[in-house]
């Protein structure tokens, strides 16, 4: 996926959660046979996506017309007197929404037929509850641009302490050399060299990384 397709499909969603508002407060203006075409048109999407999805094949448009479709009907169809198996079907496409306030990137994987090729980001623990961890962007999940972040875990809650650190790519390994409250010194492995990133004083800013050595 490209990143302009990622931002395409989060504008489509986010259209479509404008549409599903509009479509619930109009409910009682559209007519059951305008509506009941809808659906149908609907459901052959959901067909037509189980039947790639078995076939091993993924057409980006059709996975996200489908979603999409789905959650514009949602609220109109809760507030119908319709079927309860339907309001349930499609009471399911809202909770899309508390996925999009999760990670818009990984929903633009999820309703374009993608997830699979989403990778879960490297995280190596440097000490205690210290941690240095690939660094995703919204965009930085389609990116070959690979840079890491450090961060301190406190429970759930993660402390970004230091951002775009950049060793060259993607690194095999790494070695804490030096880890204190003015000092940080890490060696990392990648494609049998190496890389020393070194930060004195203070390891908070970012323009006190230098690289040491690289060969």
């Amino acid at each position: 996926m490209t990143p302009i397709f990622i931002l395409s499909a989060i504008i489509f969603f986010i259209v479509s959660i404008v549409g599903c508002l509009i479509l619930t407060l109009s409910a009682k203006k559209i007519s059951p046979r305008n509506l009941r075409a809808i659906i149908i048109l609907h459901i052959i999407l959901g067909v037509l996506v189980l039947l790639f999805y078995f076939l091993n094949k993924s057409i980006e448009n059709l996975y996200l017309s489908f979603f999409c479709s789905g959650l514009l009907l949602s609220g109109i169809i809760i507030r119908k007197k319709l079927h309860l198996i339907l309001k349930i079907y499609f009471g399911l496409f809202l909770s899309l929404i508390l996925f999009f306030v999760y990670s818009p990137s990984l929903l633009a994987y999820f309703i374009t037929g993608n997830y699979n090729k989403v990778k879960s980001p490297q995280i190596i623990n440097l000490k205690e509850n210290f941690y240095l961890a690939e660094q995703q962007s919204m965009l930085g999940l389609s990116n070959d641009l690979t840079t890491y972040k450090i961060y301190k875990k406190n429970g759930l809650y993660k402390k970004t302490i230091l951002r775009d650190i950049d060793f060259g790519g993607k690194i095999d390994s790494i070695q804490l050399l030096n880890f204190t409250d003015d000092t940080l010194i890490i060696k990392g492995f990648l494609n049998k060299r190496d890389t020393i990133l070194f930060t004195k004083p203070g390891i908070f800013k970012k323009n006190d990384i230098r690289i040491v050595k690289n060969k």
